[in-house]
């Protein structure tokens, strides 16, 4: 998950539809495209999902303008009502991105591993353990034709750029000492872009610098801090 600045209600938005196309781009252009669960970016099958479930009985909860998030129907069909009290992207008491660590599976038919980053002692734990339960599953369930296909999908993209990180990782580790101050500058660049919010998957590539020494020397040699 990633921290999103939720902007306001579209002025456009004049009706009770809230798959509106006002409603659907400006949830677009604050979710960066991606999937508020599994960070995906630039999916098809876009869904605007309840992050408070409407079940079909509250009509101002179902187009309240808080409550629509931007999600990919494998997700959205996962969590669906059963999945509650999680860990919110647009809430300003915290910052999701730091609640949570992701690893990705280091073989293709291997499993996303999702960990507490949240001391026991902090009240949001238990928040952060639901929400992690959801996670499992969106990235782990394969429990029917629709979803084996997604799940194919949502790792294959990963592994494309968990590719990309290592070949970054790699080609600064050896060059550092031979690389000019510009091509130092933008490899560092490179990798701190995929750990912003808007970068596809960014959690896990926060959580794999944060586990990473050498590249945490190197950005502190350059007066990084990550």
């Amino acid at each position: 998950m990633f921290k999103v600045t939720r902007s306001d209600k579209p002025e456009d938005w004049e009706n009770k539809n809230y798959r509106d196309s006002a409603v659907v781009k400006q949830l677009k252009r604050d979710f960066f495209s991606k999937c508020y669960i599994c960070e995906m970016k630039d999916f098809g099958n876009v869904n605007i999902e309840h992050f408070v479930p409407h079940l079909n009985q509250d009509n101002d909860l179902k187009i309240e303008w808080e409550n629509l998030y931007y999600a990919c129907s494998h997700c959205n069909g996962i969590k669906g009502a059963r999945h509650r009290e999680l860990l919110d992207c647009c809430s300003n008491d915290y910052n999701v991105a730091d609640k949570i660590e992701y690893y990705p599976p280091v073989v293709p038919n291997g499993t996303v591993t999702i960990k507490n980053a949240c001391s026991t002692e902090l009240e949001i734990h238990a928040l952060t353990e639901k929400t992690i339960a959801l996670l499992n599953q969106c990235y782990n369930n394969s429990n029917n034709g629709p979803q084996n296909v997604s799940h194919s999908t949502l790792i294959l993209e990963i592994h494309k750029e968990y590719g990309y990180l290592w070949q970054i990782r790699f080609e600064l580790l050896i060059n550092k000492d031979r690389y000019t101050e510009f091509e130092l500058n933008q490899a560092i660049e490179k990798i701190i872009n995929m750990t912003k919010p808007n970068y596809p998957f960014s959690g896990f590539w926060r959580t794999f610098i944060n586990n990473d020494p050498d590249l945490l020397e190197i950005l502190s040699d350059n007066d990084i801090q990550f």
